[in-house]
């Protein structure tokens, strides 16, 4: 007989969440162990592309499924399966490339086979908090591995639009877009709320676009039907623009204490900081783990 607890399922992210400056802490692992004896279905929800999470996690006993690239997909751990949700059409990705080229912005383009970056965004990247893990600190050897195995899977392009030019038949499943400016965020954001087909996760100067109806909220939603698990018995937790989806989902959303504004102001609990092991700590109080 399970044992009863008061959340049936967990997701997370993963960056700033659950994994600081690429790596996870003992007392996460530790509360992902303590969360598998007992019978909890753990879920991490990320932005990445499948070939981009690191093997701790995509082969982890202690993780269910991992829903990828911003609910596009889902990743079933133990059986190494992947089911596909969403895409966008090459039309529509090319229109929310114009819009975001029109406001400054750099591209990476994410298919179901795998992702791409223009060289600018790359450049770009690598000065973003994916990378600092929200510090100045120089990038740790995971941080770096993370750099080097993007290098290794993923390709590097002059333009995001002339690649989908040349390739009609891309399944394309989401766009990153970096900026330089705040304005420069707001306006293409203006512009491709113009067009009403694309979902859009806001940061700051930095922007996800998925296929209307595509969401971490929306992944997981699919997901928990699949298994008969109820939005009342998820609880959630995330720190960025693309996990407000998750609050609009689960029963309880539990925000970092590093989180984006915005993303502090839809929490049911705030939890303390990722360095401090946020995550492992709620854990750890709610599921009355020693």
């Amino acid at each position: 007989m399970e044992e009863k607890t008061p959340y049936r399922l967990v997701a997370f992210d993963l960056d700033n969440t659950t994994l600081y400056r690429g790596a996870m802490s003992d007392a996460t692992k530790q509360a992902l162990r303590s969360l598998n004896s007992k019978g909890v279905i753990t879920v991490a929800a990320t932005g990445r592309h499948i070939s981009l999470i690191p093997d701790m996690i995509r082969k982890n006993r202690n993780i269910d499924f991992i829903i990828c690239v911003t609910g596009s997909s889902v990743y079933e751990v133990k059986t190494r399966s992947m089911t596909h949700l969403w895409n966008m059409s090459i039309e529509q990705a090319n229109l929310a490339i114009e819009a975001c080229k029109r406001s400054g912005g750099r591209m990476n383009l994410v298919t179901r086979e795998r992702a791409f970056a223009e060289k600018s965004a790359f450049q770009y990247f690598l000065k973003s908090s994916a990378v600092s893990g929200q510090t100045r600190a120089k990038p740790s050897l995971l941080q770096i591995l993370r750099i080097v195995q993007m290098i290794l899977v993923s390709s590097l392009m002059d333009d995001a639009g002339k690649y989908l030019k040349a390739h009609t038949g891309a399944a394309v499943v989401k766009l990153d877009a970096f900026f330089d400016l705040e304005s420069e965020t707001a306006d293409a954001v203006a512009k491709l709320k113009e067009c009403g087909c694309f979902e859009i996760a806001e940061s700051p100067r930095y922007l996800e676009i998925t296929a209307k109806g595509c969401t971490k909220g929306t992944g997981l939603a699919r997901l928990c039907e699949r298994l008969g698990v109820s939005a009342n018995d998820v609880i959630a937790f995330g720190d960025s623009g693309n996990d407000i989806a998750l609050a609009d989902y689960a029963g309880m959303f539990v925000a970092m204490g590093n989180a984006d504004p915005a993303v502090l102001q839809r929490a049911g609990i705030i939890a303390p900081n990722v360095r401090e092991d946020g995550f492992a700590s709620v854990i750890r109080d709610l599921f009355g783990i020693a």
